[in-house]
């Protein structure tokens, strides 16, 4: 299992539908062994279809057939993803896996962030440019710190080839990078 499947696998998802700020959809994820819990909210979802829901509790559930999908007209720059993290331990990267990764056709089909800017409670911005693959992407922060807050803005996409909705896989602080460090 990867380390990402393990951070996310440790402790009991608890999902709930709560309203961080008017237009926002929010998902809690529940105590784990590195973090107490995280609030995931997100400015815009797609709404459901066939069966498939694309809201903030995919960013956090290690499966590839799952993903936020934001819901505004367009490509999604603009839209956000916020991380309200509860009595984690300090780090210093974030993880990313981009885009609908269910099939190469659903990925090549919707939109993913090509260039994304994470602001952090302690005042940093950090632009990234994303390479174009569904695979673990590392963004580096300052650190290791205790962050609290992180918000993750879409700047520009990969278009897709069917369809305007920009989806994002998974969205993780790296906990487990630190504490692998502390046993080297």
């Amino acid at each position: 299992m990867s380390r990402l499947g393990k951070i996310m696998m440790l402790g009991a998802f608890l999902l709930s539908g709560v309203a961080a700020n008017a237009g926002q959809n929010c998902a809690q994820m529940g105590a784990t062994e590195l973090v107490r819990s995280m609030l995931y909210c997100v400015s815009s979802t797609l709404p459901s279809q066939s069966g498939n829901g694309y809201g903030p509790e995919n960013l956090f559930d290690p499966s590839n057939r799952t993903a936020w999908c934001e819901g505004v007209r367009g490509n999604g720059e603009g839209q956000e993803i916020y991380i309200r993290i509860d009595g984690g331990i300090p780090f210093r990267r974030l993880l990313i896996y981009n885009g609908y990764a269910k099939s190469a056709d659903t990925y090549q089909n919707n939109g993913r962030a090509r260039t994304i800017k994470v602001l952090t409670d302690r005042g940093d911005q950090i632009l990234t440019v994303l390479p174009d693959t569904s695979s673990e992407v590392v963004v580096k922060l300052p650190g290791p710190i205790e962050y609290r807050e992180l918000k993750i803005q879409i700047v520009d996409v990969y278009p897709g080839a069917r369809y305007q909705d920009t989806c994002i896989n998974i969205v993780s602080p790296d906990f487990e990078y630190e504490r692998s460090l502390e046993f080297q």
